[in-house]
C-alpha cells in the first residue's frame, strides 16, 4: 500500500509541476519570440529608414546595378542582415546574398508580402521560409521615393537562427526544470507517503488484530488532522465493535449453554430443508452424527411422520404438532412441535421443530392405569370374598357353628389383606409425599439386619430352609432410618421365604464398597423370568400374580423397597434366573 501512495503522490506532482513548466516554457518562449521580434523588426526598419535615406541622396536611377549590388553587400556586412533593392516593378537590383549570374536569376519580388505591405502601407514585413537562402527569415520593407514617386523598395531580412537557438535554450532550461521537478516530486512524494502511511499502517495493523480479536489495541493520534479524526473514529469503533462482540458471544453462550442443557430436542431448518441447527438431545435421540448440519433434513431423518411434519411446516408454513413413535435406537414417544417462521431469504431459519421426550409420561401413565386396574382389582377380590360369606352367612350359614366359624376366618384373613394393602398404599404415599423426611441416624448395620432376620427364623426352620448371615466385621455403621431399612430388609426377606420351597437356602451378605455399603438378599427360589425384572419394581406387578395372592402378598413390597433405598440416596437391582433364584441388592450411602 505504500508503494501505491507514493507513485500516486509522485505521479500527481510531478504531473502537476511538469504541465506547469510546459505552459511556462510555452508562454515565455511566444512572449520572448514577440519581444525578439519587436526588436529585431525596429533595428531592421531603422536600418531599412537609412538605407532609404541614402537612396534619396543618390537617385536609384542614376546607380548601375552592379553598383546597387556592391552598395547591398557592402550595407548587409555592416548590419550583419540580408539586404535587397528592388526597383518598383519587383526586380531584384542588389541583394547581399546573392551577386552576378545569381542576382539575375532571382524572381520578381513585386509579389512578396512585405513589399506589397510597404506598397499599401509604406512599411511592410513578414516571417517565412526563406527558398532562395533555405531558412526562416524576417522581411521588412520600406519603399524608396523620389519627387513623392516610389521608384524601389529597401528589403532587409534577418534570419531567425537566434529565435531558434533561444527557444532551444528555453527548452533546455524547461527539461532541466522538469528532472528538477521530477527528482522534487519523488523526494516529496516519498517524504509525503511515509508522512500519511505511518498513520495509515498503525490503523491496518490495528484492523489486522481487531480482526484476529484483539479489540484493546487502540490509536494515539499525533497530529490535529483529518489522519487524527479518523483515528479517533477509528478507536470509537474498535471499543464499540468491541462491546457488540462481546454481546453477541455471551447471548450465544447462553443461547448455546440453554440448548446444550435442554433435555428437548431442536432441530432449526432453512427454507431449503437445510439442518442450521440440532442439538445435543436431538443428537442423542435420534443417535445422529455431529457432521449433520447443512445437510437436507430427510437425508438424515428417515422417520416418515417426522418427514412429512417438516415439509408440511417448511412448505404449507403452518404449525403444527404430533406424536412420534420410534424403535430405533430405542422405543420412544416423542411429542413434536413444529413452528414456521417468517424468514428474510433462503439461508435463514425458515422452521423449527421442538421434540419433547414423553416416553417417561406415557409409561407413567400407563403405569397409572395399570396401579388403578391393579388396584381396583387387589381391593375388589378381598371385598367380593368377604361379600359373598357375609351373604351366606345371611342366608343361613351362620346357623351351623362349624360352618359359621370357617367363613368368619376366611371374612378376617380377607380383611387382613385388605389392611395391609391400605397399609402399604398409605406407606408408598407417605414416601412419595414432598413433605417425607428420613429419621436419619447413624445405625450399626450387623445389628440392624440381625434384628430384621429374627422374626424369619421360626418360618425359616418350619420350611426346612437355611438362612445364612454373611457380616463383614469390624461393624459397618450406615446413616440410615433404622425403621424404614428393617422395612426394606423384612419386604426382601419375606419374598425371598415366600418363593423358596422346602430344603432352600436364604442368604444375607453385607459389603463394604468405599463410599456405599451393598447389601444383597439371595435365595434359591422358583427365580423370575427374564421379561419381568424390569417391572417388578412397579405397584402391583408380580410375575406370578396367583401364587404371590396365595402367598398373602400385596404387590407394593418391591415398590416400597424401592422408594425407600432412593429416598436414603441409594440403589437397588435385581439379578434372576428362572428355576434358579435371585439375587436382590440395595446400597446405601456411608
Amino acid at each position: 500500500m505504500k508503494l501505491r501512495i507514493k507513485w500516486k503522490f509522485f505521479w500527481a506532482l510531478f504531473l502537476a509541476s511538469s504541465v506547469a513548466l510546459i505552459v511556462a516554457g510555452i508562454l515565455v518562449s511566444r512572449q520572448t519570440e514577440k519581444i525578439f521580434l519587436r526588436q529585431v523588426e525596429q533595428s531592421l526598419f531603422w536600418e531599412a529608414k537609412l538605407i532609404e535615406s541614402q537612396f534619396k541622396i543618390i537617385p536609384l536611377s542614376e546607380i548601375n546595378i552592379s553598383q546597387i549590388d556592391s552598395l547591398a553587400d557592402e550595407l548587409g556586412s555592416k548590419i550583419s542582415a540580408r539586404v535587397t533593392i528592388v526597383d518598383a516593378k519587383g526586380r531584384v537590383l542588389g541583394d547581399s546574398y546573392k551577386s552576378g549570374p545569381e542576382l539575375l536569376s532571382l524572381e520578381n519580388h513585386l509579389l512578396r508580402p512585405e513589399i506589397q505591405e510597404a506598397l499599401k502601407n509604406q512599411s511592410g514585413k513578414n516571417v517565412r521560409f526563406s527558398q532562395t537562402v533555405r531558412m526562416k527569415m524576417l522581411y521588412v520593407a520600406l519603399p524608396i521615393k523620389q519627387d513623392n514617386q516610389t521608384v524601389g523598395f529597401a528589403r532587409l531580412a534577418l534570419p531567425l537562427t537566434l529565435l531558434s537557438q533561444q527557444d532551444r535554450e528555453i527548452i533546455k532550461i524547461v527539461l532541466l526544470a522538469l528532472l528538477v521537478s521530477f527528482l522534487f516530486s519523488l523526494s516529496l512524494s516519498i517524504v509525503l507517503a511515509s508522512r500519511l502511511t505511518k498513520p495509515i499502517r498503525t490503523m491496518t495493523e490495528s484492523a489486522r488484530q481487531i480482526s484476529q480479536g484483539n479489540f484493546k489495541i487502540k490509536i494515539k493520534p499525533h497530529t490535529q488532522d483529518e489522519i487524527s479524526e479518523l483515528a479517533n473514529y477509528f478507536n470509537q469503533m474498535s471499543s464499540q465493535l468491541e462491546s457488540t462482540i462481546t454481546l453477541l458471544k455471551s447471548e450465544k453462550l447462553q443461547l448455546d449453554s440453554i440448548l446444550s442443557n435442554m433435555k428437548e430436542g431442536v432441530l432449526a431448518l432453512n427454507a431449503r430443508g437445510e439442518i442450521l441447527l440440532a442439538n445435543a438431545s436431538l443428537r442423542q435421540i435420534f443417535s445422529l452424527n455431529p457432521d449433520i448440519f447443512h445437510r437436507i433434513y430427510f437425508e438424515s431423518f428417515r422417520h416418515p411422520g417426522l418427514c412429512e411434519l417438516a415439509r408440511s411446516v417448511l412448505f404449507e408454513r403452518q404449525n403444527q404438532s404430533a406424536e412420534i413413535s420410534l424403535g430405533f435406537p430405542e422405543e420412544k414417544v416423542l411429542l413434536t412441535e413444529a413452528i414456521a417462521i417468517e424468514a428474510p431469504n433462503q439461508e435463514h431459519v425458515s422452521a423449527i421443530l421442538v421434540f419433547f421426550d414423553i416416553t417417561r409420561l406415557k409409561r407413567l401413565e400407563k403405569v397409572r392405569k395399570d396401579f388403578v386396574a391393579n388396584a381396583s382389582h387387589e381391593l375388589r377380590t378381598p371385598l367380593t370374598s368377604i361379600k359373598g360369606f357375609v351373604e351366606a352367612l345371611q342366608d343361613g350359614a351362620i346357623d351351623d357353628p362349624s360352618q359359621a366359624r370357617q367363613f368368619l376366618e376366611i371374612i378376617s384373613r380377607q380383611a387382613e389383606r385388605m389392611g395391609k394393602i391400605i397399609s402399604d398404599l398409605l406407606l408408598l404415599s407417605e414416601i412419595e409425599s414432598e413433605g417425607f423426611q428420613l429419621k436419619l441416624e447413624e445405625a450399626a448395620l450387623n445389628d440392624l439386619i440381625g434384628e430384621a432376620v429374627k422374626p424369619f427364623r421360626a418360618q425359616a426352620e418350619s420350611k426346612n430352609i437355611v438362612l445364612e448371615l454373611n457380616l463383614q466385621e469390624p461393624e459397618m455403621v450406615v446413616k440410615a432410618d433404622r425403621d424404614k431399612v428393617s422395612q426394606v430388609l423384612t419386604n426382601l426377606l419375606d419374598n425371598a421365604l415366600k418363593f423358596t420351597s422346602s430344603g432352600g437356602r436364604v442368604a444375607i451378605t453385607a459389603e463394604d464398597h468405599k463410599n456405599e455399603i451393598v447389601i444383597q438378599v439371595k435365595d434359591s427360589g422358583i427365580g423370575i423370568p427374564s421379561t419381568d425384572l424390569s417391572r417388578i419394581f412397579e405397584r402391583f406387578y408380580s410375575a406370578d400374580k396367583s401364587r404371590s395372592r396365595e402367598l398373602g402378598g400385596t404387590g407394593l413390597g418391591l415398590s416400597i423397597v424401592k422408594h425407600i433405598v432412593e429416598a436414603h440416596g441409594g440403589k437397588v437391582w435385581v439379578e434372576s434366573e428362572l428355576n434358579r433364584g435371585s439375587v436382590f441388592y440395595f446400597s446405601l450411602p456411608q
